[in-house]
């Protein structure tokens, strides 16, 4: 017969060992992408193991890493800007459909993100390497810039 302090040290053990395992949350990470011209709009879904996550890795792991890759069709690329002496990042391509102006972005359409309705840039996310929230609203437009 066992001693009812080894009994209790092992429940002790498989509680903890309970509580180091990383379940998926309830709700994932979800990304909206609003073709140009026909308004279709494409709904990705990425699972989440935290309530939060960088926006640059949640955008790598979709594009390049899930059964969405060939979908989504996409590319990021960065440009060396002598003024500000330093790169600056864009996403050139996203549902095959590329920046209008590769060589100055910003002089045409090109793929911008809003994240709870306020618009941000590429170069922007990169730069302060943005969490976003499981919660939060995400969705891909392809427009004008306003922010430059």
């Amino acid at each position: 017969m066992g001693s009812s302090s080894s009994v209790s040290s092992q429940v002790e053990m498989q509680e903890k060992q309970k509580s180091t395992v990383k379940l998926p949350y309830e709700d994932d990470f979800i990304i909206q992408i609003q073709l140009p011209n026909k308004g279709d709009c494409y709904e990705y879904k990425y699972p989440a193991f935290k309530d939060k996550i960088s926006f640059t890795t949640l955008m790598n792991l979709l594009c390049f890493e899930t059964e969405f890759d060939e979908e989504l069709d996409s590319n990021f690329i960065s440009r060396y800007n002598k003024s500000k002496d330093r790169f600056e990042y864009f996403v050139q391509k996203l549902m095959g459909i590329e920046t209008e102006d590769e060589t100055s972005p910003y002089k045409g359409k090109m793929w911008v993100v809003y994240i709870n309705n306020s618009q941000w840039d590429w170069d922007e996310i990169c730069e302060k390497d943005l969490n976003i929230k499981i919660k939060d609203k995400i969705v891909w437009k392809y427009q004008k810039c306003n922010n430059k």
